[in-house]
């Protein structure tokens, strides 16, 4: 399993979907239940409650879940390769279908192209190795 050295080892992220798969789960976040639209709809309700415990109020900031997305290219776009970083966040190729068959590149080079160099200087995530999600 390929993931960030953040999740795999401080997070320890394989020993936790291994237990999950062990309960008979086949979602990391079992708990969260679809709407008639699928999953997006309680994953935003759960972070626009989250982003109020904050003090963020709605307007203010302009900052939904996509948004993770966004800062997430943001912060690698300078440091990796452009084809590679848009494969990863699924973003097309090119503007023809013919484009998006080109250059597709292994999980193993993503990780290491991408997800490898990724940084947040200045953030610190200690405080999510008390989370439940984290197998000890």
């Amino acid at each position: 399993m390929l993931l960030h050295k953040f999740l795999a080892d401080d997070l320890n992220l394989p020993e936790y979907v291994k237990r999950l798969k062990e309960r008979g789960e086949d979602r990391f976040f079992p708990e969260i239940k679809p709407d008639r639209d699928g999953f997006g709809g309680p994953v935003s309700r759960r972070f626009n409650e989250h982003k109020k415990k904050c003090g963020i109020k709605p307007g203010e900031r302009m900052k939904d879940f996509h948004s993770f997305r966004a800062t997430f290219i943001s912060q690698l776009e300078i440091s990796v390769h452009y084809k590679m970083l848009k494969q990863c966040v699924g973003h097309s190729r090119g503007k023809d279908t013919a484009t998006d068959y080109l250059e597709k590149y292994t999980v193993k080079q993503i990780y290491e192209g991408v997800i490898s160099k990724l940084e947040y200087p200045g953030l610190y995530l200690s405080h999510l190795k008390n989370s439940k999600y984290v197998a000890s």
